[in-house]
């Protein structure tokens, strides 16, 4: 036994073309496209532009991308860091959160130099 298209049209009356929907349904399937399109329009933009930090480098690697875009953005002055972000689809708490992991990184390294013997 078929199951009927929740969405299927109805004629109104013979005759005319006006269409009786099931305005829940038909509005959830729309929003539902809109959202998958955009998301693979996003994906799509997002591949293009790791593949632009990958060749900036020269290596196809996600990892040295990463790295690319973060010394890219470093470099940006503060005011323009989110600018930058919105520009290359980059995710500005994600940025931030490396520049922090750096610093503390940093910071290890300088605190353990003394107790290795090395300058």
């Amino acid at each position: 036994m078929m199951q009927a298209d929740p969405i299927k049209p109805k004629l109104k009356a013979p005759g005319t073309k006006r269409l009786k929907l099931k305005s829940d349904e038909l509005l959830a399937n729309f929003a539902l496209t809109c959202n998958l399109r955009r998301y693979d329009e996003e994906r799509q933009k997002g591949e293009e532009n790791r593949q632009h930090w990958a060749m900036k480098c020269g290596v196809s690697s996600d990892h040295i991308s990463v790295v690319a875009a973060y010394s890219a953005w470093d470099k940006e002055r503060q005011d323009d860091k989110y600018q930058f972000c919105k520009q290359n689809l980059l995710g500005a708490k994600t940025l931030q959160g490396m520049g922090g992991l750096k610093r503390q990184l940093l910071e290890a390294e300088a605190c353990t130099r003394p107790l290795l013997g090395s300058t």
